[in-house]
């Protein structure tokens, strides 16, 4: 199990890493298995998720800016709207945690 603050924005493509996506906001991020759940923040846990990602079958792409990361996948999202999000971390420490967590999905 992995969990943390991430900077998250769902949807979205070109330009910088966050401008011109949509809203981007800092989300508690818990990794279970393959699914990545995220809340407002650690305080949430225990209540229904703001959204659930289902990894199987996705993506890990470093975007070549610092912390900055990609998942990408045909389920990634039960609503299926979005099919890739971009993530941040607050730290190089917590960067490979995340990297590592998702590469055993």
């Amino acid at each position: 199990r992995v969990c943390g603050r991430l900077r998250k924005s769902g949807g979205g493509g070109g330009g910088g890493v966050f401008s011109g996506l949509k809203a981007s906001n800092w989300r508690w991020f818990v990794l279970t298995n393959t699914e990545l759940a995220y809340y407002g923040t650690e305080n949430d846990v225990g209540q229904p998720p703001l959204g659930r990602l289902d990894l199987q079958g996705a993506t890990f792409t470093d975007l070549g800016e610092p912390l900055t990361f990609r998942l990408d996948g045909p389920n990634l999202n039960e609503s299926k709207k979005d099919k890739a999000y971009i993530l941040a971390a607050e730290s190089p420490e917590e960067y490979a945690k995340w990297k590592a967590g998702i590469a055993r999905c």
